[in-house]
């Protein structure tokens, strides 16, 4: 039950609570300047009070704590191992879309079923082909000069993965997808046990931690039914409900959708432990997740090192025993050192390559997230988690919370009223609105300052503190209509629909992209004997391919350096593009607007290569297979 008053004992060992308070009409405890007879006469009913309050005051002020006991029995609920099964359910529905991948054809599917995912291997493979064994270049930037800049740890096992021991590597995607998705649900689950220890309703939560989303599907969708198709247009499932959804639902603005890429997956396990860890106030541990978000990836790692900086600064100010802030301000400085270095890093010594600032001039996109997309992602979930931080500014301002002081053979205690959201504040609320604001003003800094892809750090940074905040107050409301009348039960049914719509909608669309070969990419055999031949043949060369695709996925499947690749890392992609287009144009290929830094063509042998054929600069190469035929360039430069 939840507790609506505070039970302690006074040092002389006598229960300190009558038994028999009057109770109010709602079952708010009435207050009493004294101590009326009843006090329970047995050591049996004050730990019985005990454990239903679970909760005792501090020895010298008013903040509930939590007693030993009840602390011993939060962490052994907070670790408690769920089922495999309960684990594998939460993310099962995201494993769809790669299903639906590797089942639309399995002869041709690469497992690379998005198209950031070659960018990731590439980034891996490129730390043994092009760079030190620990660095690596850009992948994408045909530059041979170009110095091993970047290090993060995990696309290097990546890339060990792939170019170290040859795996295939859409099947290292898939298998790093399979085990990063669930210990991405097993550290969901522990947040979701922590937020809600001892209550019935954790497995209930800890599937809508991971299913659940907003409105914009549901919006989407009602945009659609009103405007209509355009004429001509033939309409998909994207188009249908994803509409509205920034990237057409590739931001994965909540939470459990992150499951779905591997990269992904293990960036928010990391700041999810890490969450954990500081609400707990285990700081090392703390420290120890946040170092490694912010040596693999710098989106995330900035948000988590400065989510941790303030939170840290406000336990820093807060504390006011001697040793406890001593304690709290080294947690507090590793975590700034940690963040001069990252943004040392970042914004000092990669800006002073002039590789990386062409890099970090395209990447500086206005990526926004728009009010309204922002209103339907966020709005659903921002409810309860209002309703419980508005009870407690009520509690705080003392419009809600009671007092009762009780006196009696020379004793007094102070009890909190409940206050209607199931649970007093928490260290917990604390972190999570600290959170909160990092992640706000982050995905919103284009209000304030030039935009840098400020939608790059919402990933369901936002959408889950929101949901972990209000968790007490969606239980209760959902326990009240769970065992209401039918027609409370039915109402409890449409909303657990709406909630978990967004993501049923983009699982449903995306899956369909996958079935229709719209979306991710194939290989047929003729196309993989090509890569093999040049992985073996052309190692550190410069190689331009007759397939927008294939130059792109060169990196990730061979030690060749692309020419023309990735959309946003190849300097000055659309000039390139162009040029690539001007080299194949009306299905003839012309050896005189071939750039001449480019030293191997692979031409599809349904374009006319008679001139390449008549030209001295190339010679062609055994190719086996009948689609493709690569030319080596004799001289390069000429």
């Amino acid at each position: 039950m939840p507790p609506d008053f505070i039970p302690i004992r006074n040092p002389s060992g006598r229960p300190a609570i009558p038994a028999g308070l009057p109770t109010a009409p709602d079952g708010v405890r009435t207050q009493s300047e004294h101590v009326p007879s009843g006090f329970p006469e047995t050591l049996e009913e004050i730990q019985e009070l005990l454990r239903e309050a679970r909760m005792v005051p501090e020895r010298s002020g008013d903040t509930p704590v939590r007693s030993q006991a009840a602390s011993e029995e939060t962490d052994s609920n907070t670790w408690a191992l769920p089922p495999v099964w309960l684990l594998i359910l939460a993310v099962l529905p995201f494993w769809t879309v790669p299903a639906a991948h590797v089942i639309s054809s399995p002869e041709t599917a690469t497992g690379l079923f998005e198209y950031e995912v070659p960018y990731y291997l590439a980034n891996g493979r490129a730390i043994w082909s092009r760079g030190n064994g620990f660095s690596y270049p850009n992948p994408y930037d045909p530059d041979p000069a170009h110095p091993n800049l970047y290090f993060h740890w995990l696309l290097w096992g990546i890339g060990t993965a792939t170019a170290t021991f040859q795996l295939d590597p859409g099947t290292v995607w898939l298998g790093l997808t399979f085990f990063a998705s669930l210990g991405f649900s097993l550290m969901t689950w522990f947040l979701v046990r922590f937020r809600l220890p001892g209550e019935h309703l954790h497995k209930t939560m800890f599937l809508l931690a991971c299913w659940g989303g907003g409105l914009l599907s549901a919006a989407g969708l009602v945009m659609h039914l009103l405007t209509g198709t355009p004429s001509g247009h033939r309409s998909d499932l994207v188009d249908l409900f994803l509409s509205l959804d920034p990237g057409r639902g590739q931001w994965f603005l909540n939470w459990g959708r992150n499951s779905l890429l591997a990269t992904e997956a293990v960036y928010h396990l990391l700041v999810a432990g890490a969450w954990l860890a500081e609400m707990r106030r285990r700081h090392v541990i703390g420290t120890v997740f946040a170092f490694l978000l912010a040596t693999t990836h710098p989106w995330s790692g900035l948000e988590l090192l400065l989510t941790v900086v303030v939170w840290r600064s406000y336990c820093r100010v807060k504390e006011t025993r001697r040793d406890e802030q001593r304690s709290a301000s080294v947690s507090l400085i590793t975590a700034v050192v940690m963040l001069i270095l990252f943004l040392g890093y970042y914004k000092v010594w990669l800006p002073s390559f002039e590789q990386h600032r062409q890099l970090q001039h395209v990447w500086e996109l206005e990526w926004t997230l728009q009010a309204l997309p922002a209103f339907l992602a966020y709005g659903l979930i921002a409810v309860p988690a209002l309703v419980r931080v508005g009870a407690a500014l009520r509690q705080w301002t003392g419009r809600q919370a009671e007092q009762l002081k009780i006196s009696g053979d020379g004793d007094s205690v102070r009890v909190e009223c409940g206050t209607g959201t199931g649970r007093t504040w928490s260290e917990g609320d604390s972190f999570l609105c600290c959170a909160l604001a990092v992640a706000a003003g982050l995905s919103f800094h284009d209000r304030l300052i030039p935009a840098v892809q400020p939608i790059h750090f919402t990933r369901g940074y936002i959408w889950m503190p929101l949901f972990l905040l209000g968790l007490p107050v969606l239980t209760r409301w959902i326990t009240f209509l769970l065992h209401g009348s039918l027609a409370r039960r039915a109402v409890l049914i449409a909303v657990l629909i709406v909630g978990v719509f967004d993501n049923l909608t983009f699982l449903v669309a995306s899956s369909q992209r996958q079935l229709h070969h719209a979306s991710g990419f194939r290989l047929n055999t003729e196309e993989r004997t090509l890569l093999a031949l040049l992985n073996e043949r052309c190692h550190h060369q410069m190689v331009l391919c007759d397939s927008e695709s294939l130059n792109y996925l060169l990196p990730a499947y061979t030690d060749a350096r692309p020419w023309l690749g990735h959309h946003f890392n190849t300097p000055s992609y659309p000039q390139r593009l162009q040029r690539k287009e001007a080299v194949f144009s009306g299905h003839v290929v012309h050896p005189e607007l071939v750039p001449p830094e480019v030293e191997i063509l692979a031409v599809n042998r349904l374009t006319d290569q008679a001139p390449l054929r008549h030209s001295q600069d190339w010679v062609p190469l055994r190719t086996p297979g009948v689609d493709w035929q690569v030319w080596q360039r004799t001289a390069v430069g000429n």
